[in-house]
């Protein structure tokens, strides 16, 4: 059974590149996220401003060909 779209996700913002696979140290999320609720409201205009990744592993036989029309 697939899980809903918006469940298992995983993030960074400590990551320099896309990994060929899922790290061990990215946080498991679930959407909608966000990164900055913090930083980005306490006023002092030094929010996290670079790039940051989300990852969500897909097994090929959870996605049916029905769902691909």
């Amino acid at each position: 059974m697939i899980k809903q779209w918006n469940e298992a996700w995983y993030f960074s913002k400590t990551a320099l590149d896309i990994p060929q696979g899922l790290p061990d140290d990215w946080e498991a999320v679930d959407l909608p996220h966000t990164w900055n609720g913090k930083d980005g409201q306490d006023g002092g205009n030094d929010y996290h401003r670079r790039t940051c990744y989300y990852a969500k592993k897909l097994c090929k036989d959870d996605i049916s060909a029905e769902r691909l029309v």
